[in-house]
């Protein structure tokens, strides 16, 4: 595993002299095809070796060869580096940052609303002390009616405090899961304990019926290794959760 990187490296290096030597032929063919295999590469390369084939070919197939292995090498690198994980728990952020902030909004909207409401109710009870004797005797024979109740300022404070929305809250907590389940938390980190070994953290790189595919750092780099289901005895993955 340790070697991957500067393989990775040497590829792009060898992709990087390939398209100076591919420039150069193009700059001798023409100039608008010299600016635009060096600026629209790789896709302005695999068409200007194509089409002069038989002067381009060697330049073309070194370059194209290496450009291919640096970028495969490149993604399966980012993968194992656990890339994917990463990604996942930046957009499940950002979509609980998205949350808090539409909840905090509709907080406001709801501390507004409630204002505009204690305007008009006092300006209602203002209305109703100068309309005379008989919205007095209104009033006084729809309040005493069973089951009804004037609603004062304070009961439309309650109502916007029952209307307001708790923000949803994401964090990384470990949970278990069975070994079956294992396949579908590649790239994620877990806790496993095994038979007469301490619980120690991992990350999943693969699973099958039989094994279990893992990855550790440790100061030599990153190894990867493999367990049996069959001596796994709990696996806790870690998963962001909303609280």
């Amino acid at each position: 595993m340790d070697t991957l990187p500067l393989v990775t490296w040497m590829f792009a290096l060898t992709a990087s002299g390939a398209l100076i030597w591919l420039t150069i032929r193009a700059f001798k063919t023409n100039t608008m095809w010299g600016f635009a295999v060096l600026l629209l590469s790789p896709f302005s390369a695999t068409f200007f070796g194509v089409k002069h084939w038989k002067e381009q070919s060697e330049p073309f197939l070194l370059y194209i060869t290496t450009f291919t292995a640096t970028f495969a090498l490149g993604i399966y690198l980012f993968t194992v580096s656990g890339g994917p994980e990463l990604l996942h728990f930046s957009a499940n952020l950002q979509r609980g940052t998205q949350v808090q902030t539409l909840a905090e909004n509709n907080n406001g909207n709801l501390m507004h609303a409630s204002f505009s409401v204690e305007r008009t109710s006092g300006m209602d009870g203002r209305f109703q002390q100068g309309t005379g004797v008989i919205d007095e005797h209104v009033s006084e024979e729809i309040t005493d009616i069973p089951g009804t109740k004037t609603q004062t300022d304070a009961d439309f404070e309650n109502e916007a405090a029952m209307k307001k929305e708790k923000p949803v809250r994401y964090r990384l907590t470990y949970v278990p899961i069975k070994i079956s389940e294992a396949r579908n938390y590649i790239g994620t980190t877990a806790k496993i304990t095994r038979k007469n070994v301490p619980e120690k953290e991992y990350r999943i790189t693969g699973a099958s019926r039989r094994h279990i595919e893992l990855a550790q750092r440790g100061r030599g780099g990153q190894y990867s290794f493999h367990f049996r289901n069959s001596d796994v005895e709990k696996i806790r993955v870690l998963v962001n959760k909303p609280y």
